[in-house]
C-alpha cells in the first residue's frame, strides 16, 4: 500500500481528522500532506502507527511499505513476514 491510500485509510477508518493524528505523532500536519506528495517519506513508526489507524496488520504494513519504497531490499521483507507467520502458526 502506498503512503497516500495508507493515510487515506488511517484517516477513514480512525475517523480522525489528519490533525489530531500529526499531533499523535508529534509531527506538523503539514508534513503529511508532504508525505502524500512525495516529498518526503515517513519513518518506521509513522508507518506504524498510520497501520494501526487504518486497522491493519502493523508490521506486515510496514514490510509492504518498505518493499515498495526500498525494492532493492523487498524480498528481505518478504521473507522476514514469512518467517513472523511461520512463527504464529
Amino acid at each position: 500500500m502506498d503512503i497516500k491510500n495508507l493515510i487515506d485509510a488511517a484517516k477513514t477508518k480512525s475517523g480522525m481528522p489528519l490533525g489530531a493524528m500529526a499531533a499523535e505523532m508529534q509531527i506538523n500536519q503539514v508534513r503529511i500532506s508532504e508525505w502524500k506528495k512525495g516529498k518526503y517519506r515517513p519513518n518506521s513508526g509513522n508507518v506504524l502507527y498510520l497501520a494501526k489507524k487504518a486497522g491493519l496488520n502493523a508490521i506486515e504494513t510496514l514490510a509492504e511499505y518498505e518493499a515498495e519504497t526500498n525494492p532493492q531490499f523487498a524480498q528481505l521483507w518478504k521473507e522476514a513476514v514469512s518467517e513472523i507467520r511461520q512463527n504464529q502458526g
